[in-house]
């Protein structure tokens, strides 16, 4: 997958964007279990290449409802919620 491979594979939208959008439609279209997967990764890439927390967190949030036992999104919210001291939203999730 472009992410793994870092630097302008991860960084270009026209490759793990793309590639991750592809993932989460053809998932969702088969209602398939690796769009939680995808919308975790989608969220990475927010956080990460565009710096957009707000979206980050839609896309968090996304994947648990797809997918509520995805660890990927799960790990991050959770941690998120311990830094903002909701522990109980922390404890929901798990």
């Amino acid at each position: 997958m472009y992410w793994s491979m870092g630097g302008k594979y991860r960084l270009n939208p026209r490759y793990a964007y793309a590639a991750l959008w592809r993932a989460i439609n053809m998932a969702q279209e088969r209602q398939r279990h690796g769009a939680g997967e995808a919308l975790a990764y989608m969220g990475h890439y927010c956080h990460v290449v565009k710096l957009d927390a707000k979206q980050a967190i839609k896309m968090y949030r996304a994947a648990l409802e797809m997918d509520p036992s995805n660890e990927t999104a799960g790990t991050v919210m959770v941690e998120r919620y311990i830094l903002r001291g909701r522990l109980e939203r922390a404890a929901d999730i798990y």
